[in-house]
């Protein structure tokens, strides 16, 4: 597998400051090849906008305020594509069902700062939907590897109600502390991130060029995701428009939810617990966890001391359940853990070492199964087949 520079893109330009890639979907027409077109299975849900707009398929039966099936399928169908560019997401974004949406990459990549900060905004054809995604860890990205890695905390502050700063923590008994490496990358391209969103709010195409005018309806609906560093720049990004006034102010009625997909842990406990204490971000930021998949119990405890916040949906190989604070995903024992989840995944292909019980399987955090554990057999899978049948 190679990485994928932003900067060797085509069609790409700098704008205030940051590398900007934009993209149309393709029409149905164009989406329905031969065989498909017999067929008519594009898109693979017909009423997806809707869905977004009022979602009513709970993942886990009983529970109408959580999770949405058809939206964690297609967010992690978004949050996979996030490794490529942005017509390739407005594709695929196109095949689950936002035909004719817009797609704006923002990229931002400086080395030496372990910064690699690569978010997709798709809208949909009217303007009504908006999903804010981000790519994660490329497997041969060293710098990807080094921000992972890069844990120096950053303090900060919950303010009277939900306000957070980047001031450094005065009154609280325990400093609240965010995990350096992840925050920077989302700063490194939250200015333009965030001015094209107040923008998508009043109906501005995320393509526009700056001065256009609105020609589409205001957002509506506003979803964030990511897959593993980009679950963590997601759970981040969430945190800062719900703690920023003029962000929420902007735009923070119409976030609706965060899908975080193998989420690693942002912040220390005493951050973690006043976000889960806070309305949204304790309640309507899902994060889903597969099988044996060790990243969302790092940082390890020998690294520092962190703890996951939020909703957690936990799949065991047959289905997935929300889990209770007691059997969320803590913190791996060391990272040499980490390590040997590797070398074990190796028992997925081996048969000889399959009979070996392992805590950890780094194969699991692949991002496609994710996408396969929330598509239900006999559905249309992002490639029109149904080959998980």
């Amino acid at each position: 597998m190679t990485t994928v520079d932003p900067r060797t893109l085509p069609g790409l330009r700098y704008e205030d400051g940051v590398l900007v890639q934009d993209a149309t979907a393709p029409s149905l027409a164009a989406l329905r090849p031969v065989v498909a077109a017999e067929k008519d299975v594009f898109p693979v849900y017909e009423d997806l906008q809707d869905r977004f707009l009022g979602p009513a398929d709970p993942l886990v039966a009983g529970e109408p305020d959580g999770a949405d099936r058809v939206l964690a399928r297609t967010l992690a169908v978004c949050s996979g594509y996030a490794y490529s560019d942005a017509e390739t997401v407005a594709t695929m974004m196109a095949r689950m069902g936002l035909l004719g949406n817009r797609c704006r990459m923002i990229a931002l990549v400086n080395e030496p700062m372990f910064i690699v900060s690569t978010a997709f905004l798709v809208q949909s054809e009217d303007g009504r939907v908006v999903v804010l995604a981000y790519r994660g860890t490329e497997p041969l990205n060293f710098i990807n590897w080094l921000t992972d890695a890069n844990l120096s905390p950053t303090p900060v502050v919950l303010q009277t109600g939900k306000l957070l700063t980047e001031e450094p923590a005065r009154t609280a008994a325990e400093p609240l502390e965010i995990h350096g490496g992840f925050y920077r990358n989302v700063r490194a391209t939250r200015y333009k991130v965030m001015q094209t969103l107040a923008r998508a709010a009043e109906g501005v195409p995320v393509t526009a060029a700056d001065g256009d005018e609105p020609t589409l309806q205001p957002m509506e609906a506003l979803y964030i995701t990511g897959h593993s560093l980009g679950a963590a720049m997601a759970a981040i990004a969430t945190l800062l428009v719900k703690n920023t006034p003029e962000h929420d102010h902007r735009f923070g009625d119409q976030l609706k939810a965060t899908y975080s997909f193998a989420q690693p842990m942002v912040g220390n406990p005493a951050l973690a617990a006043a976000c889960d204490a806070h309305e949204f971000l304790g309640r309507r930021l899902f994060r889903f966890v597969y099988e044996k998949d060790p990243v969302p119990h790092l940082p390890s405890q020998d690294l520092g001391r962190y703890r996951n916040f939020g909703a957690e949906y936990g799949y065991d190989g047959t289905r997935w359940t929300r889990r209770d604070r007691k059997k969320q995903a803590g913190q791996m024992g060391l990272v040499v853990n980490a390590l040997g989840s590797g070398l074990m995944s190796l028992g997925r292909y081996l048969p000889v070492l399959r009979s070996i019980p392992v805590d950890y399987l780094l194969d699991d955090h692949r991002p496609n199964h994710y996408i396969e554990a929330l598509t239900d057999p006999g559905e249309l899978t992002e490639f029109g087949d149904n080959v998980y049948a």
